[in-house]
């Protein structure tokens, strides 16, 4: 294969997940000797940097959402959609700048709506087809996937990262309505379904109870971690609690029976999640594929608010225990604990 020929891959920066997700891509991507570049912004230029150093980053940095303390994220987005047109232009034209820079044969976005350029084989990554909004709006899901559709439309092709057998782990998200014809299911993408080589040595060394990983947006991060802390702080259980900052400096942050750690390697993150009895998470899309693949049954704690998630945890609770974090205390923390044991093993090919 032509070493020349370039890729670039543009994952959105709104939490990690569009970035997990686009690690098993990237490594097929250079593994067939082509160039890639991923363009993006902090943090997950470091993310990325980490996972592979020789990558080469461009700069395309995304649109913000502010989020509230309280009430629907789909009323949030709602309000912020004129501010999002305006951010699509403005994508459309630092993509073309880019790939005049670059010079890609294939653009890959995921799930940013305006990264494509004319005349260069675009793809857009997603698994939200449809749009789930809460029951004072479900009128309006069936006008916003036309949107959706046309918009997906006007890419070569979209990936679906899911199994093609239904219901999938996406479900009604990717199922509800007729996929559009440039649409196809590329199976689950997870972070671990590549090795990493590793420097490090001196890795920290941790025995747990309980692995807490958070995601997602701020305020809800820390507000989420706060309420595990308070809950958690002298409890008989030993904890590690995965902050989820790989642009912060790797220190660690002891209290009582809690340690707290912003980011861990590639090897060390798999082997904790493989190993540690109680794994915590958010029911974000990518965080679900990495537990499938690896094949851990977890909790889940939507994001308030956040429709999707939601969703997703309640459609996969055969496999997760699940507790909304409006009843996150002790009784319904330790339910969910004791019943993890007696949810539905995954079952996942590797």
């Amino acid at each position: 294969m032509n070493q020349k020929q370039t890729i670039l891959i543009c994952p959105l920066n709104w939490g990690l997940g569009h970035a997990t997700r686009c690690v098993p891509i990237v490594k097929f991507f250079l593994d067939t000797n082509y160039r890639v570049i991923v363009a993006t912004e902090s943090p997950l230029a470091e993310f990325f940097k980490e996972i592979f150093p020789e990558i080469e980053l461009g700069f395309l940095p995304g649109p913000k959402i502010i989020y509230n303390h309280k009430g629907s994220l789909i009323w949030t987005i709602f309000r912020q959609l004129p501010g999002w047109g305006v951010w699509i232009i403005k994508e459309k034209r630092r993509i073309k700048k880019l790939s005049n820079k670059y010079r890609p044969f294939k653009i890959i976005s995921d799930n940013r709506y305006g990264v494509r350029v004319k005349n260069i084989k675009s793809i857009i990554i997603t698994h939200q087809l449809a749009i789930k909004l809460p029951k004072n709006l479900k009128f309006m899901e069936g006008c916003l996937h036309k949107i959706t559709k046309h918009l997906i439309s006007k890419f070569d092709e979209c990936w679906i990262p899911d199994m093609e057998t239904e219901p999938g782990l996406s479900g009604e998200l990717s199922r509800k309505y007729p996929l559009p014809r440039n649409t196809k299911f590329v199976g689950i993408q997870s972070r671990f379904m590549i090795d990493v080589p590793e420097k490090e040595i001196s890795a920290p060394s941790f025995d747990l109870d309980i692995l807490i990983i958070l995601s997602g947006p701020e305020p809800q991060k820390s507000i989420l971690k706060k309420q595990l802390i308070d809950l958690l702080y002298l409890s008989e259980y030993k904890i590690l609690i995965l902050t989820g900052d790989p642009h912060l400096p790797a220190d660690i942050t002891t209290k009582g029976n809690i340690t707290l750690y912003p980011h861990l390697s590639h090897k060390l993150f798999r082997q904790l999640i493989d190993k540690t009895p109680v794994v915590i998470s958010r029911s974000g899309y990518s965080s679900i594929m990495d537990f499938w693949y690896l094949q851990k049954n977890a909790i889940l704690i939507p994001t308030p608010g956040q429709t999707e998630q939601e969703y997703l945890a309640h459609h996969l609770e055969k496999y997760f225990s699940v507790v909304p974090q409006n009843q996150l205390d002790e009784f319904h923390l330790e339910n969910a604990i004791s019943t993890l044991a007696n949810k539905k093993k995954i079952s996942c090919t590797r």
